[in-house]
């Protein structure tokens, strides 16, 4: 939506680092896009800084080509994320054994 979009600007000018990777808009290359942002955002992590993607940057039609037309490609931007240092502590988020979890 425009209001996601606009969040998403918004919030972008106050980042110390912005993503995006593009490719031909196809199924395989959206699957390969998340991939490999999963994968920096593992080394991210392990640098201590955390990312987040900002998914109605590229799902948002109007948002999508203008970021198009800013990086002069014919490729379409698959995802845009942000990464910095965050000021608050993160919240605790435990995990379980799916073993445990599951009833029997």
């Amino acid at each position: 939506s425009r209001m996601q979009s606009k969040l998403a600007y918004e919030t972008s000018l106050s980042t110390p680092v912005i993503g995006l990777i593009s490719g031909k808009n196809n199924k395989k290359n959206w699957i390969l896009a998340g991939r490999l942002y999963e994968r920096l955002a593992l080394l991210i992590t392990d640098m201590g800084l955390n990312s987040s993607i900002m998914g109605a940057a590229v799902e948002t039609e109007i948002t999508s080509n203008k970021l198009k037309i800013f990086i002069n490609s014919s490729d379409s931007p698959l995802l845009f994320f942000r990464l910095g240092k965050q000021n608050k502590k993160a919240f605790f988020s435990p995990r379980h054994m799916v073993q445990n979890r599951i009833a029997k």
